[in-house]
């Protein structure tokens, strides 16, 4: 796989239509679930194929998820990227913790969405599991903490 800096000088991110689109859970803040802040310790990123041009069917695929991931223990938000150049679309969902995702993983809803995806992949999923570290956040707190 080339770096970003391999695409870059070829070009290649400059000129791809990128696409995003996020899900947050509903809040009971009363606050817009788009004001919602991703807080979540844990992100799962998803990467996989469609064919060149699919955008619309990947945004498909992610109406049909969603509802099914908002289900889940921990779920705070579902994101659609897209390079519709290439065909390489990514779902990153946050989670609250590892233990959450975990199970997630190991439910059957996470079986019923593959089967949804399966039929319209050209490869086979590329997952990843990441910690998220919120560094402004912990400045802010390092800071009042001194005072």
């Amino acid at each position: 796989m080339s770096s970003n800096a391999d695409l870059s000088s070829r070009g290649v991110l400059a000129n791809a239509p990128i696409r995003s689109r996020t899900a947050s859970p509903v809040t009971t803040t009363g606050r817009s679930s788009d004001m919602v802040p991703i807080v979540g310790r844990f992100a799962l990123l998803q990467r996989f194929n469609l064919s060149q041009g699919y955008a619309e069917l990947a945004e498909e695929l992610t109406d049909k998820i969603e509802p099914i991931m908002r289900r889940q223990s921990g779920f705070l938000s579902l994101t659609l990227l897209s390079d519709e150049t290439s065909g390489e679309y990514i779902f990153l969902t946050h989670w609250e913790d590892l233990e959450q995702l975990n199970a997630f993983e190991r439910s059957a809803d996470e079986w019923r969405i593959r089967d949804i995806m399966s039929h319209h992949l050209t490869a086979v999923p590329q997952i990843e599991v990441y910690q998220l570290h919120n560094l402004a956040a912990k400045a802010t707190e390092e800071t009042t903490e001194s005072e």
